[in-house]
């Protein structure tokens, strides 16, 4: 058995039950008027279950050797891109409220799909602006969420 997966998957468990108890005590509402613990609620229950499927998986493997550590996990990881990840996604963070969540949302796709992974200018420009129409279909049409329009009122 993977003691690593098993142990990181019961504390996720837990946190999730956690996460399940403390959106129950906020109210949960209904779908159409949804309480303030609604969405905790919910995600706990979803990492319970996708925490719980780790624990499984890690049960039925058996032993794994170096399969199973942290160390084996990160090997290979490009620490340069990681740490340039990061430092895009807090200027993004930053830039969000000025720039409002269109602009500064295909800003950032396109960077991180020029420099992180190269990909063609038309894959670039497509993949960006088509993932931020999504988000925003999503987020502002379908759930009815507002989101940063920035100094000139787009977004």
């Amino acid at each position: 058995m993977r003691s690593g997966d098993i142990s990181s998957g019961a504390l996720l468990a837990a946190l999730g039950l956690f996460f399940v108890v403390a959106g129950q005590d906020l109210g949960l509402g209904r779908v159409s008027d949804p309480g303030s613990g609604f969405l905790i609620f919910w995600v706990g229950l979803i990492l319970i279950a996708l925490s719980s499927g780790v624990v499984v998986v890690a049960w039925r493997s058996g032993i794994d050797g170096e399969g199973g550590t942290l160390r084996s996990v990160w090997a290979g990881a490009n620490w340069r891109k990681v740490g340039y990840v990061v430092l895009v996604l807090v200027v993004y963070a930053w830039a969000l409220p000025t720039l409002g969540f269109l602009l500064a949302t295909v800003v950032l796709l396109l960077v991180l799909f020029r420099t992180v992974e190269p990909q063609s200018w038309t894959t670039s420009v497509v993949g960006s602006a088509v993932a931020t129409l999504a988000a925003w279909l999503l987020f502002v049409k379908a759930l009815g969420t507002q989101l940063p329009t920035g100094l000139w009122g787009v977004g």
